[in-house]
Parts: C-alpha cells; sequence; structure tokens
C-alpha cells in the first residue's frame, strides 16, 4: 500500500484505475472479491494518510488474451514471450488506455 501510495504522488494521480474481473456473463468471481478487498483495503490506507486518490475500476476482461496476442506476434525472444509479467504490464496498460479512451470520448 505504501509503494502505491509513494507511486501515486511521484506521478501526482488523482485516480488509480483498477482492472476488475468480471465472468463472461458480467458476474463476479472470486477473483473479483479479493480485488474488491484489495480495493477496500488501499481506499482504507489512503483516508488513514489523508490522501485524496480516487480508485476506480475498469472491466478487465480479454485483456490478458489481447496481451498474449501482442507478444505472439511481436519479434520478442521465446524466453521473453513466456514471462508472465510481460502479459501482466501489457494487460495493465490496455485496462489504462480503454480507460482513457472511454473517459476521452464521455467528455466530447
Amino acid at each position: 500500500m505504501a509503494e502505491i501510495l509513494k507511486f501515486a504522488k511521484e506521478e501526482d494521480a488523482s485516480k488509480i484505475v483498477v482492472g476488475y474481473p468480471l465472468s463472461l456473463k458480467s458476474e463476479k468471481t472470486l477473483q473479483t472479491l479479493e480485488v474488491d478487498k484489495f480495493i477496500d483495503d488501499l481506499q482504507s490506507f489512503f483516508l488513514l494518510k489523508n490522501e485524496p486518490v480516487e480508485i476506480v475500476t475498469f472491466d478487465e476482461r480479454f485483456t490478458s488474451r489481447m496481451a498474449s496476442g501482442f507478444i505472439a506476434i511481436s519479434a520478442m525472444s521465446k524466453t521473453k514471450r513466456r514471462d508472465k509479467s510481460l502479459v501482466d504490464s501489457i494487460s495493465a496498460q490496455i485496462i489504462l488506455q480503454d480507460y482513457l479512451d472511454k473517459n476521452i470520448n464521455k467528455r466530447n
């Protein structure tokens, strides 16, 4: 929690976007409940530290598959393509970009 807060302060972030794992039927899963708990804990920590950072969720369905597809067609080495953290990193980028695209379009 402290590392997230430190990063938010360094980047002057007023909002944190968290990928929200729903089932294909848009229902909560066991992982969704874990994310809900994480968000509650993070919000409590920010309140305790008197930091006004908003936490928003964004549907993350299919982002791992999209990231894996991107990696598969890239020129990366086979070893690098197997790195799970790379899939997670690209998935996070997809979630954030989708969030930004959706919210920019709302304003226009």
